[in-house]
């Protein structure tokens, strides 16, 4: 993420400069071309910072959730309505619940 940060920078700095109608190097020295680097550290800590703060909300938001579903398994059940069990023709047994009437 950061090699990306440092290798398109300077290709944002010309578009920028080209939508601003400025001229795009104003010299074709070392140093006018080091220059299309400026700023590359702020935006390379935005960019960490970033991806820092959606990691931190990403693991909360994960142990809350965690947190509840085992909580939802240690709470007790509420108890059935009795059930009644019904023999069918092999012989396994299946509960069936008898309808009130």
């Amino acid at each position: 993420r950061l090699s990306e940060v440092y290798l398109v920078h300077p290709l944002k700095t010309l578009r920028s400069r080209q939508q601003q109608g400025q001229t795009l190097l104003p010299s074709v020295s070392p140093a006018a071309i080091l220059r299309l680097w400026n700023g590359v550290g702020l935006m390379a800590v935005a960019d960490a910072a970033k991806i820092g703060i959606r990691f931190l909300l990403i693991e909360r938001l994960r142990t809350l959730l965690q947190w509840l579903l085992v909580g939802r398994h240690k709470r007790p059940r509420a108890a059935l309505p009795k059930a009644q069990v019904a023999e069918v023709s092999v012989g396994t047994v299946v509960p069936y619940i008898a309808r009130g009437g």
